[in-house]
């Protein structure tokens, strides 16, 4: 399993999303205490949940952006590179 890409992809997106999940607990929990000073138990609104995906959506586009203007090339294929062009 730790060599085969798709199982590993899906676990660092299970482990991702287990992190993500970890704050937005800390983060709602924090916010529900606030029923009991009288403000009411805590429930996303639609702006919430769009900063939410927008942020993501953000995110996701600059990664591929990134990936697209600067290809990663391992230094060992380029030190390859280097010796056949001498």
């Amino acid at each position: 399993m730790r060599t085969s890409i798709p199982v590993l992809f899906v676990v660092r997106i299970i482990v991702n999303m287990g992190m993500w999940l970890e704050r937005f607990m800390i983060v709602v929990s924090v916010a529900s205490r606030l029923h009991a000073i009288g403000m009411g138990m805590y429930y996303p609104t639609f702006w919430d949940l769009a900063t939410l995906f927008g942020s993501v959506g953000l995110f996701l586009m600059l990664m591929f952006l990134f990936i697209r203007v600067l290809p990663m090339i391992s230094i060992f294929e380029m030190r390859e590179l280097v010796e056949k062009q001498k």
